[in-house]
């Protein structure tokens, strides 16, 4: 399993990396994140959390609709979502998982 696993061809999806960093997620599965250096005028459809579990030696995996980036008083983005849902977990490392991203931000595209 890799990030291509919940992303159709012809979507985009924003792909975050997450540890301690901030996760606001409501009952209903609207929230935010952390701020990132995202580009907001970017056509993306999905927002794809790999929620690091360090204890676990696991990462759960968040899916769930992009809603728009908002600046932040830092000068970076909080990225907005909604029907955001833990879809699953994986015991691979980000670079793995994120098909060879170093950074703990990706945009991924699959062709048509």
């Amino acid at each position: 399993m890799d990030v291509y696993d919940f992303v159709e061809p012809g979507e985009t999806a924003v792909v975050l990396f997450l540890d301690d960093e901030v996760f606001y997620l409501d009952d209903d599965g609207g929230g935010s994140t952390a701020t990132w250096p995202v580009d907001p005028s970017r056509d993306v459809d999905k927002v794809i959390i790999y929620r690091w579990a360090g204890d676990d030696e696991r990462a759960d995996i968040f899916v769930g609709n992009y809603e728009g980036a908002r600046r932040a008083p830092d000068g970076r983005y909080r990225v907005y979502f909604s029907g955001m849902e833990r879809v699953s977990w994986t015991g691979k490392p980000w670079e793995e998982f994120s098909q060879g991203s170093q950074y703990t931000l990706r945009y991924v595209h699959p062709a048509p």
